[in-house]
């Protein structure tokens, strides 16, 4: 079974945001480095998609989530078994309050 990965809109606006941070911050260098790194890291989860530890803060809700890291950035996911879909649900800076990331999207 081949597995897909899908990125939400919310999250592919959060890494617009953490490239335009890094651009303003950094440089663009930077910018698309972080970026790059963030849209590489799920690639991992193809071959075994339960890879991600469960993300334990939103273990209350219907969904299931899980995450894999890049450097400071939860990229958090769930799975759909039946279409064989990885879905990328947010990018989470892990250095903000953890309570944020159950902010609505």
């Amino acid at each position: 079974m081949t597995w897909t990965i899908l990125w939400s809109s919310f999250a592919e606006q959060q890494i617009a945001n953490i490239y335009a941070y890094y651009v303003e911050e950094a440089s663009v260098k930077v910018a698309k480095k972080i970026a790059r790194g963030i849209i590489k890291a799920p690639d991992s989860l193809i071959k075994n998609p339960e890879l991600g530890q469960l993300e334990l803060s939103l273990i209350d809700l219907k969904i299931e989530y899980r995450y894999v890291l890049y450097k400071s950035y939860k990229i958090i996911y769930s799975l759909d078994h039946e279409l064989s879909q990885i879905r990328i649900a947010d990018v989470f800076d892990t250095r903000q309050n953890p309570k944020k990331l159950k902010r609505k999207k």
